[in-house]
């Protein structure tokens, strides 16, 4: 948030990326029992990743063919 800030644009999309983010993070880290730690930790993390790429990949696929700025 703070870069595009810098370049003078407006982006409102972080909080739905967060939000989809820890969404995916809880169901995995939840639905996942009897894994180890050491095991457990990446496979959360990594979904809550996957969770706010996803929302973020919707805004990139409908902008990039059309040069639009996402805001």
């Amino acid at each position: 948030m703070a870069l595009a800030f810098k370049c003078g644009l407006f982006n409102c999309g972080a909080e739905g990326q967060i939000a989809l983010g820890a969404l995916c993070a809880a169901f995995v880290g939840y639905s996942l029992k009897g894994l180890p730690l050491i095991i457990h930790l990446p496979l959360t993390l990594a979904a809550g990743m996957a969770g706010g790429s996803a929302d973020a990949a919707g805004a990139l696929a409908l902008c990039r063919p059309y040069g639009s700025v996402t805001v």
